[in-house]
């Protein structure tokens, strides 16, 4: 398996590739970077307040020295953060010249207050120059480390996320606009259904493109699912039980992840509520049927939506983020999860549902490992001849194919097969 891995998102790579294949990062290899930049990737110096707003402008390309005069002249005439310089600046220049003006006529007093005066400003700006320097030099090494080689199943992955949020949050709005409205007051006539099925139709829509998005987030989400157990199986910092707690958490994910694919397939029956509501079948008042609908659907102004979500790489490959991830790894049946019945609904999810078997096969496997191991090592402290340790060890057989129980291929791609899945990834999100 590959020994070498992604500085960002941990994904196994080889040692001389250029582009992480799943976040997209160039040089992702630690060992390819420079030492500055290892410190820099460690401990970001800290920038001064003055120069913040400047630094965001600092580009990875192209090169640094090009970049200076403007960014210069940008914290120059910044006003708030290149207030105090102008007016050191301003006070240098006009000390200079009152400085010769007073040196003609032998004014002393006067002289020597604007040397000095023209002193402090002078070294005020070469002091603040090197500062400036400093910060942007700085901000340019770690925009250098942070350059993206172009699509990646993780960009796929934030952005179809942020798709789903803001589609949830429009479904959440239309629901509660429909059941604020007073319907129980509104005689049946043309009127009702009129205003009425503009509300149904717009559910219909809200939930048609929920439907296309959620079919590409569990199949990006799977793929990079299936790279962060291949990256867990392949670490060789981890010892056996702790690979064994990463991938039993994993699983737990994979069932959250497929629990919450269901539910935003089962949002398409949304408009089905409003319609019966309009005809009176609901047999349930205006109010009450909204807070039944709309609190049993999970899309309250309380509920699980309003889960704090940040899209990045902080965790992975242990935790793969998406919105609502807390709350639906707390709807998990701890004693059984009901696969048969999901994947004859949902048949999309049986290749996912395989990846997970074959992790479970994986795990019991570890599992007898450390068993071994424990022991192997008992064989091993045991105080007799080393030809009987040897030969007593030799017996205990040491479990190194992952081969046997991954789909290799699946779980880690190759970076022809990545690129050509994320392409197509892009291109239905472009065709939404």
């Amino acid at each position: 398996m590959l020994n070498t891995y992604c500085r960002r998102c941990h994904a196994a790579i080889i040692s001389t590739a250029h582009t992480c294949p799943l976040c997209g990062l160039r040089r992702p290899n630690a060992a390819n970077i420079s030492s500055l930049e290892k410190n820099f990737m460690s401990s970001p110096p800290s920038i001064p307040q003055r120069f913040e707003t400047t630094a965001g402008k600092v580009k990875s390309t192209p090169v640094f020295l090009f970049q200076l005069p403007k960014l210069y002249f940008s914290y120059l005439f910044s006003y708030d953060d290149g207030f105090l310089h102008r007016g050191v600046l301003a006070a240098g220049i006009i000390s200079t010249i009152l400085f010769w003006a007073t040196a003609a006529k032998n004014i002393l007093l006067i002289k020597h207050f604007c040397l000095m005066i023209m002193i402090v400003a002078f070294l005020y700006l070469i002091y603040d120059l090197i500062q400036f320097l400093n910060s942007m030099y700085a901000n340019y090494v770690l925009e250098r480390l942070q350059i993206q080689g172009g699509s990646s199943p993780y960009s796929v992955h934030f952005k179809v996320e942020t798709v789903l949020r803001n589609t949830l949050k429009s479904l959440q709005s239309l629901l509660y606009a429909f059941y604020e409205k007073p319907w129980d007051s509104i005689p049946q006539g043309d009127e009702k259904i009129k205003s009425g099925q503009t509300f149904v139709l717009a559910i219909k829509a809200i939930t048609g493109k929920l439907k296309k998005f959620a079919k590409i987030s569990l199949e990006t989400t799977s793929l990079l699912w299936r790279n962060n157990v291949y990256a867990i199986t392949s670490f060789p910092d981890l010892s056996y039980e702790e690979k064994i707690k990463h991938l039993k958490l994993k699983l737990t994910e994979a069932k959250a992840v497929i629990l919450r694919y269901c539910w935003l397939r089962q949002l398409e029956m949304a408009h089905e509520f409003l319609e019966d509501h309009l005809s009176g079948k609901s047999g349930r008042s205006t109010p009450d049927d909204g807070n039944y609908v709309i609190e049993g659907m999970q899309l309250g102004l309380l509920g699980p939506l309003t889960e704090p979500f940040h899209g990045n790489l902080e965790t992975v490959p242990y935790e793969l983020p998406f919105i609502m991830r807390y709350y639906w790894h707390q709807q998990l049946n701890p004693s059984s999860f009901p696969e048969e019945e999901i994947i004859a609904q949902y048949p999309e999810t049986a290749d996912f549902f395989e990846s997970i078997n074959q992790v479970k096969n994986l795990i019991q496997k570890l599992e007898e490992q450390k068993i071994l191991n424990i022991a192997e090592n008992a064989v091993t402290d045991d105080y007799r001849t080393e030809a009987e340790i040897t030969s007593e060890a030799n017996q205990i057989n040491r479990f190194k194919l992952y081969s046997d129980y991954l789909d290799i291929p699946k779980f880690q791609p190759s970076d022809a097969e990545l690129l050509k899945q994320v392409d197509r990834l892009n291109a239905e999100i472009r065709v939404q």
